[in-house]
């Protein structure tokens, strides 16, 4: 699965999951595969050309599946992180994120429930998804950091 340059489809919110229609289990494989073979530790649905509100992160042993996510606490301040994207290869951004976040999620029945993350390194990535299903880009959000 290849992935989508930095075009039309990253700059606009994702449209949301239909949980009757969408085939969700589908395009959570296509997803992990695209993830594992770009090497990346998240990737949105946008990013190979599914325009929902669909993502993954990695978190070993399993990795979480987004479905129509919203942050709805950030928490312990903010820091600046330091982030690549499979969309735009071989750069790197400095991005504030927060240390720590509750997020609401989806199962692929459409239930809602809510999670929460206190390590730094899994908030970052789940909220670099979030942005991508809101239309943003690391760059869009951060300054480029020369290595």
């Amino acid at each position: 699965m290849s992935l989508v340059a930095y075009k039309d489809i990253l700059k606009t919110r994702a449209e949301n999951i239909d949980f009757q229609k969408d085939p969700i289990k589908e395009w959570v494989e296509e997803l992990t595969q695209a993830m594992i073979e770009n090497n990346g530790v998240g990737i949105a649905g946008p990013q190979i050309g599914i325009n929902k509100q669909i993502a993954i992160v990695k978190n070993d042993p399993i990795n979480i599946v987004l479905l129509n996510p919203n942050i709805i606490l950030r928490a312990q301040g903010y820091y600046r992180n330091k982030e690549g994207c499979l969309t735009i290869p071989g750069e790197i951004y400095k991005v504030a994120r927060y240390k720590s976040i509750v997020y609401e999620n989806h199962t692929k029945t459409g239930t809602s429930y809510t999670m929460s993350t206190n390590n730094k390194k899994l908030s970052a990535c789940i909220q670099h998804e979030i942005d991508h299903l809101n239309g943003l880009c690391i760059k869009d959000k951060g300054k480029k950091y020369d290595i």
